[in-house]
């Protein structure tokens, strides 16, 4: 049991230190872009909706990762035109902790911006 729980202290120190190199380096709003996608996030750090900001001149599919690599949302985005689309994501039910937020194309990801959730 004790190395379960220094495992666990290992893993609760490397969280706190992400988030506070993210918070630091504010997260906020960044916009990303790659390829045939722009791509923005926010709010980051996030308390109970993502708001995602996209334009793409292809198909595509969001993916959210836990840090332990277990996807907990999956979306298929399908292109209809080149027009700024925003996606709400407000039924999540994330736990605190830091998140990958991942765009695939042709099952590679061509973006990963980090998501930090906290509950108020």
């Amino acid at each position: 049991m004790d190395k379960v729980m220094k495992n666990a202290n290992k893993i609760l120190r490397l969280v706190f230190v992400a988030l506070v190199f993210m918070v630091s380096f504010g997260l906020q709003g960044q916009q990303i872009e790659k390829e045939s996608i722009v791509f923005r996030l926010y709010p980051n750090p996030a308390t109970s909706y993502v708001s995602i900001e996209y334009k793409g001149t292809q198909d595509f599919t969001i993916s959210i990762v836990n840090i332990i690599g277990v996807e907990v949302y999956k979306s298929n985005i399908l292109h209809s035109y080149e027009a700024q689309q925003y996606i709400g994501l407000t039924h999540l039910n994330l736990e605190n902790g830091i998140y990958l937020v991942k765009i695939i194309q042709d099952d590679k990801a061509i973006l990963t911006q980090k998501l930090v959730y906290r509950h108020l």
